[in-house]
């Protein structure tokens, strides 16, 4: 986005072109009374022209740009600017700001920013970040009659601690069921009903991911920013788990709003985990409209003013019973054949046909639980995770992903007794097989893993 501005000879106002009629407005409002009162008079008539390369622009964002063309003219040196004026001055926050200074990297060497995204905009290297309190400093500092405040550089703060395996006894088939599915990343459904522990497992997913990278560091970050969430914050360490309740809609899982669309918990969840807690209660139009989203690891949000994309690669961890009330198959269930068939089927086939891993989890008894030593911990099953996905990088970068005999042949039984009555089941398999033997550190998959994958990709009704 460039802000050019001219001067004519007409009656002192301003004129801002290349926004949205209503932002032109607002800001036109906002940029007159922050420079009134930082005693700066318009004289002549200024007309600023923001270019965004033919998209029209509608945002608060370029507040502190605008009044700077109007300020200092064509004599400002190239700088760039991100804040919302306040009437009497002051420098506001705005959301997105990590991504715009990595854009305005390219163009500019110096950025202002409200004190509120001095951390934030301070993760991006080869471009300096100065602070700026009130109109009247970053117009001091554009004339360069003042030197300005740089922000500070922050060390990386470590991640917050997570929620240990250790905390959970017995339910031996369901930590095995997130072992694999943090190995192989596959999406993973829990089946059972209340009290089993489905969302014990789930929010302890992330505790055994394997830490994420500097890059999905500023990923997470850049996109959490977008949606406004991480303002006054500096980098995001932790990998998200998002729990949206059953009751968000469409736009709030995939992203929308107005009047700039915003991300949406699939996006807040990339490189995370986004959990769904209960899936037949969640609208059938915000699971049908997430189908998309998780499967190509991208929303795609088509709007007049332009089309924007939101990264969800994420890990999907669903949850359901198989009757409305949870007790099926025990004898307490009353529920008739139609209806665990009718709260069974509101969550879309297509959305089912993502879960790679699925698992029943019964309920535990208190004496079970009692006599139950303590498991394994995070740290020694998140080890055998990292061990398993450098593995997978060997195998994709040699191409050596190797199906013994006795396996293929299982493989092909499967298919042809309807075990695995699509392409696409049989090939959840193979993946899931393929991360069973990453996890023993097996180069050729096995009969033994390919039946435990067929195991855990059977259909769960």
């Amino acid at each position: 986005m460039h802000i050019h501005v001219s001067q004519s000879g007409r009656l002192p106002t301003l004129r801002i072109t290349g926004l949205a009629v209503a932002a032109e407005r607002e800001t036109r409002v906002r940029v007159t009374s922050a420079l009134a009162t930082c005693r700066h008079e318009i004289n002549a008539t200024p007309h600023v022209t923001c270019d965004g390369g033919g998209v029209t622009i509608d945002g608060t964002g370029l507040d502190l740009a605008i009044a700077l063309a109007v300020a200092c003219g064509d004599t400002r040196p190239a700088i760039g600017a991100l804040a919302e004026l306040s009437l009497n001055g002051d420098l506001r926050p705005v959301r997105g700001v990590l991504a715009a200074v990595e854009e305005l990297r390219e163009h500019v060497r110096v950025v202002i920013v409200a004190p509120e995204n001095a951390a934030e905009a301070a993760l991006v290297d080869g471009v300096r970040i100065v602070i700026a309190h009130r109109l009247s400093d970053a117009i001091e500092f554009a004339s360069g009659r003042a030197s300005g405040e740089d922000a500070p550089r922050r060390p990386q703060p470590p991640a917050p601690p997570a929620l240990d395996l250790r905390d959970i006894k017995g339910a031996a088939a369901a930590r095995r069921a997130i072992e694999i599915t943090a190995a192989g990343g596959h999406h993973v459904l829990f089946l059972g009903g209340p009290g089993a522990g489905k969302t014990m497992f789930a929010r302890r997913l992330p505790g055994i991911l394997p830490a994420p990278t500097h890059a999905e560091q500023l990923e997470v970050t850049r996109v959490h920013s977008a949606a406004g969430l991480n303002i006054g914050g500096g980098l995001i360490a932790a990998r998200p788990f998002r729990a949206p309740h059953h009751s968000t809609t469409p736009p709030g899982l995939i992203g929308g709003g107005a009047p700039l669309p915003r991300p949406g918990e699939a996006s807040l969840a990339h490189r995370g985990v986004l959990f769904l807690d209960d899936l037949p209660e969640f609208s059938r139009a915000a699971l049908e409209v997430l189908c998309e989203p998780i499967e190509t690891g991208e929303a795609v949000l088509a709007r007049a003013s332009g089309t924007l994309r939101f990264p969800t690669r994420c890990t999907l961890f669903g949850t359901m019973a198989a009757c409305p009330c949870g007790r099926f198959p025990g004898p307490q269930c009353r529920c008739a054949a139609t209806d665990r068939a009718r709260y069974t089927g509101r969550v879309h086939p297509r959305l089912l046909g993502l879960f790679d891993v699925r698992v029943s989890l019964p309920p535990v008894g208190v004496a079970t639980l009692e006599s139950q030593p303590a498991d394994e911990d995070s740290a020694t099953v998140a080890e055998r995770v990292a061990n398993a996905r450098a593995i997978a990088v060997r195998e994709r970068a040699t191409d050596s992903d190797v199906m013994s005999g006795p396996a293929r042949s299982l493989l092909a039984r499967a298919v042809e007794s309807s075990l695995l009555p699509s392409r696409q089941a049989r090939d959840r398999v193979a993946r899931v097989a393929r991360t069973i033997a990453n996890l023993a550190q097996q180069r050729i998959v096995s009969d033994a893993h390919v039946a435990e994958a067929i195991d855990l990709g059977s259909d769960p009704f």
